[in-house]
Order: structure tokens, then sequence, then C-alpha cells
């Protein structure tokens, strides 16, 4: 057996958060996991830029080169200043994204380009991809990540529509291999990085043991 391969993808600094939180999670996990020497799991990690049409490809590429089994991709949310409210709805802890929307709103990536050139005079969303559907579900258990931290985890259906959805969205409507895979949003506080690293880790233990019991 190759053993399974968890994937967890991350963005670079964003609004002056360097590193971002979901890096310092998804290190964390990479780590504890690789303390443990278990040959029939290796977490991988990569991190993505906050670029519209930079983002996917350095994910593609990662995901053809490593092959994953699991993909969970995770953004920072907590105190952001665009869209507030909604962002604000997600508690401070850990948000599992329970719907990727077809949509990319108007807002300009690190380079100061949109996702469409057009919307620079429109102003308007736009589809990310019209030849796919309008929402993908996550494919992630989000019930068991709730049943077993009810006091780190909630739900959303929103992830907001600027690259965090975009990632989601492209995760979700590629990699049909991938049996596991969806988005997490994470807030920046010491104990929410410490519960990310746990309630991964956690899972990554629950996957092996899965692969192995079958």
């Amino acid at each position: 057996m190759r053993g399974i391969q968890p994937f967890l993808s991350h963005f670079t600094a964003f609004e002056g958060h360097d590193p971002n939180p979901s890096w310092a999670i998804a290190k964390g996990t990479a780590e504890a996991w690789k303390e443990r020497h278990d040959p029939n799991l290796r977490v991988e990690c990569v991190e993505v830029p906050i670029l519209w049409h930079g983002a996917y490809p350095v994910l593609r590429n990662k995901v053809s080169e490593c092959n994953p089994d699991y993909l969970v991709c995770m953004g920072y949310f907590d105190g952001l200043s665009y869209a507030p409210e909604l962002f604000a709805a997600k508690g401070p802890g850990m948000c599992m994204e329970m719907l990727a929307r077809n949509e990319a709103i108007h807002m300009t990536d690190d380079d100061g380009k949109y996702y469409d050139p057009k919307q620079a005079e429109t102003g308007e969303t736009v589809p990310i991809d019209p030849s796919l559907p309008n929402t993908y579900s996550t494919l992630l258990p989000a019930s068991r990540f709730q049943d077993r931290y009810p006091e780190v985890f909630t739900t959303s259906d929103d992830a907001g529509g600027y690259l965090c959805n975009f990632v989601f969205f492209m995760s979700m409507g590629h990699f049909p291999e991938i049996k596991q895979k969806g988005f997490i949003h994470v807030g920046g506080s010491e104990q929410t990085i410490a519960d990310g690293i746990q309630v991964l880790t956690d899972y990554a233990e629950w996957l092996a043991e899965m692969e192995l019991a079958v």
C-alpha cells in the first residue's frame, strides 16, 4: 500500500497578516504528523498566492505532483476589512464552508488585477467558469468536525466570493479523483492555530485508521 496523503493548501500573507494563520495551521499539522513517523500517511502542504489567475495553477501543479487522496484548503477570515459582517458571523475559531459559488467579486488581487478586466468598469460579480455548475457542496465530513469539536467549529454557506471561494470552487470543480475535499476558514488567535493543528492532526489520524480498516 502506498499509504494515503492528505493535502493542505493555505494562502500567503493577507491584509498585513504575515504569516497567514492558515499557513501556521498547515505547517504545524504537517510537522506534527511527521514526528509520528507513520509510513502509511504523509501530510503535504502548499502555499497559494492571492492572485486570481495564479492561485489555481499553483494548487493544480502541487496536486499533480503529490497525487493526494484528501484535500483541505484553508484561508484566514478574522478581522478582514472586506465583508466584515459576513466574516464576523463565522465566529472566532474555525468555519467549515459548505458551499462553493461560481462567482468572483469585484475586488483586486495582490497584483492589483480583477478576475475579469471588465470588472474595473462594471463593478459587477462575474462567473468563475460559466461551463461549471453554480455551486458545489463540500466533500469534507462536516458533521464529524462539528460533533468532535463543537466549541471550535461553525459552518457557513458563503465563503466570501474572493480568493478563498475561488480556490474552494476550483478545487471542487476539478480533481475528481480526490475522495474528500473542501475549505475551512480560520481565525488568527494562538488558540485557534493550536486548535486547528489538533483538529487536522486528528482528521489525518482518522483517515489513516479508515484506510487501514479497508
